[in-house]
């Protein structure tokens, strides 16, 4: 319905809400996909506060994928920081 009706904020949280399942579940490539799809749009939105969160949890799932590198990437963001 959030997509129907082109309710950004609500896309955001239901990929994000898919998102923490899809992690709690140990399906880590497809929690990884829904993180970022939902970054696209709080980017979009410039919405600083939640994309704080979502680089956190971008961290944590990539770090749960072996991608120590790019887990470090999301925790470093300047996102985080504010």
């Amino acid at each position: 319905m959030a997509v129907r009706t082109g309710n950004t904020r609500y896309q955001a949280w239901s990929l994000n809400a898919q998102a923490a399942s899809l992690r709690l579940r140990g399906d880590y490539p497809n929690a990884l996909d829904h993180y970022l799809r939902c970054k696209r749009i709080l980017e979009q939105r410039n919405d600083q506060r939640r994309l704080a969160v979502i680089h956190s949890n971008l961290g944590e799932v990539l770090h749960e994928l072996g991608e120590q590198e790019r887990s470090m990437q999301h925790y470093d963001s300047e996102s985080c920081h504010q």
